[in-house]
């Protein structure tokens, strides 16, 4: 959809031209502007709130036609643990996402899966966007002594490609979705995310950007957005392609490690996870809980 379809919906705060130089000083007044500021639990709540209006406002359009039946999903934190995860309440599953609360090793934690087998081709939404989110309220809430870590193991290359959930905020959904995992990682959260088959665009930077620590599962690949799009892209305006660009960006992410199978997944994932905590639980470093930074409203 046309950014000025974006402006009048109220899912874009801005419309600028298209040229570097506007882009860079409009972004610059935005953040020279002095703005409300909030805790971060209450930046949570609202992102759980505005991606709830989001998702109400596409539900009465879907009422309309007949929704295929979810496939069964594989609860993933069972496999990957061994016996080491045992899965509480909340359980939530909606569209492409499997998310639970439960205990790690007798400790709490929030793990999220997003995808799964068969779903291969199929982009997260805004009702996978409005999961994620009202699971992290909840980890941030239950958890407010000792931040829980929030495990995601993502499967899905994208996001939706699909113009009506564009028209109802697609990307402002995944943007509260980005919203809130950066804030719960500023009140100490452990965000560890496991990566497999292919993260693209917006999905990968809503849900596995802020994480302390990434997985990559042999094989999978990163790219700047979905195949589909950048196919379209390339159809309509040519092909121009850096001669120094990269193979495999995958290699190019931050703390980024391959595992080489299935098989040694569930020690990867103790062995980062250990070696997070550790690392967030430093001398050097303020106690997680006692950090109070605001973020802007």
């Amino acid at each position: 959809t046309s950014a000025a379809n974006r402006l009048k919906a109220g899912h874009a705060d801005a419309v600028v031209p298209d040229t570097a130089v506007a882009i860079r000083d409009h972004i610059g007044d935005f953040l020279r502007q002095r703005r409300r500021r909030t805790s971060l639990l209450r930046a949570i709540e609202q992102s759980a709130t505005r991606v709830s209006t989001l998702r109400k406002s596409i539900e009465s359009a879907r009422r309309r036609r007949s929704a295929p039946a979810p496939r069964r999903q594989r609860d993933l934190l069972r496999f990957s643990f061994r016996g080491h995860w045992r899965p509480t309440q909340p359980v939530l599953r909606r569209g492409l996402v499997h998310a639970a609360w439960g205990d790690l090793d007798g400790k709490p934690a929030l793990g999220i899966i997003i995808g799964y087998e068969g779903a291969r081709g199929a982009g997260v939404g805004i009702d996978e966007a409005s999961a994620v989110v009202e699971m992290v309220r909840h980890a941030a809430i239950a958890s407010h002594d000792a931040p829980a870590p929030i495990l995601t193991f993502l499967f899905c290359q994208g996001h939706a490609i699909d113009v009506e959930q564009e028209r109802h905020g697609l990307l402002g959904a995944l943007a509260e979705c980005l919203r809130s995992l950066v804030a719960a990682r500023l009140l100490g959260h452990p965000l560890l995310c496991v990566l497999g088959g292919g993260a693209y665009g917006a999905a990968y930077l809503a849900f596995a950007a802020p994480s302390h620590r990434i997985l990559a599962m042999k094989g999978t690949t990163v790219a700047p957005m979905a195949p589909k799009v950048l196919a379209a892209f390339r159809s309509l305006r040519g092909i121009r392609e850096a001669p120094d660009t990269p193979a495999d960006l995958a290699e190019l992410i931050p703390d980024i490690r391959t595992v080489e199978s299935v098989i040694r997944l569930p020690n990867a994932l103790r062995e980062e996870l250990d070696a997070l905590r550790g690392s967030l639980l430093t001398p050097h470093r303020t106690a997680p809980r006692r950090v109070r930074r605001a973020t802007p409203s």
